[in-house]
């Protein structure tokens, strides 16, 4: 039962860590052009504001190191636009993948979500996988002053993994049910399906390679 309980708490953690760390900027080379070594880069402490340093020539998914590509999108909360970052996590597959990671990063988390908070973009997790009777849930991350909303996506082919999520997101202290936050199926017609990741509503935003081994230039 304890396994099991921080098994949850892991995969939710890397889901919030991999939304954020997806985000920050990366360096190739060393102050003066020299190359760096062959080694693991922790992310910049500077995550940049949506919208800036992408590079529209690259095709997402080409960074080896992450396995799912982030999406950005608008949609309308309370009557005004807002930013928000879809991840879509079809299979269980991801799961396993997050544990890997947040072994690595689970100390960064804080700082992370402190950063990310201050962007005031929420981040929608889907976990359909073509199923029927999608549902939703929404939550609010308190992070010091600034808020941001988390919303998980499931349909009948993941509800347990839903559930499993949900135990973790309701465990954690700075999370918090968001009754008020209208989610309706406005916002499913904007998430990618399952097999299908080029939707018009959607734009594709590369993923940034902060974690990437320094190769050296030939």
């Amino acid at each position: 039962m304890l396994l099991r309980k921080n098994c949850c708490r892991r995969g939710g953690l890397y889901l919030l860590l991999y939304a954020l760390l997806c985000s920050c900027g990366s360096r190739n080379t060393a102050p003066g052009g020299r190359d760096m070594p062959d080694r693991t880069m922790l992310p910049d402490h500077h995550i940049p504001d949506l919208g800036e340093d992408r590079d529209e020539n690259r095709l997402p998914g080409t960074v080896e190191v992450f396995p799912f590509t982030p999406r950005y999108f608008e949609w309308q909360t309370n009557g005004s636009p807002a930013k928000f970052m879809a991840l879509s996590l079809p299979d269980a597959t991801a799961d396993q993948e997050a544990v890997t990671l947040v072994d690595r990063y689970q100390l960064l988390a804080p700082m992370l979500i402190h950063q990310w908070a201050s962007r005031r973009t929420g981040i929608v997790i889907d976990l359909r996988n073509n199923g029927d009777d999608a549902q939703q849930a929404a939550y609010r991350v308190q992070a010091s002053t600034d808020v941001f909303p988390v919303i998980l996506v499931w349909d009948d082919s993941t509800a347990s993994r839903a559930d499993r999520y949900m135990q973790w997101i309701t465990s954690m202290e700075y999370i918090q049910k968001a009754e008020d936050l209208p989610v309706n199926d406005s916002l499913l017609l904007q998430l990618p399906s399952a097999g299908m990741p080029d939707r018009q509503l959607l734009q594709d935003v590369p993923v940034k390679n902060c974690l990437r081994r320094a190769m050296p230039a030939y």
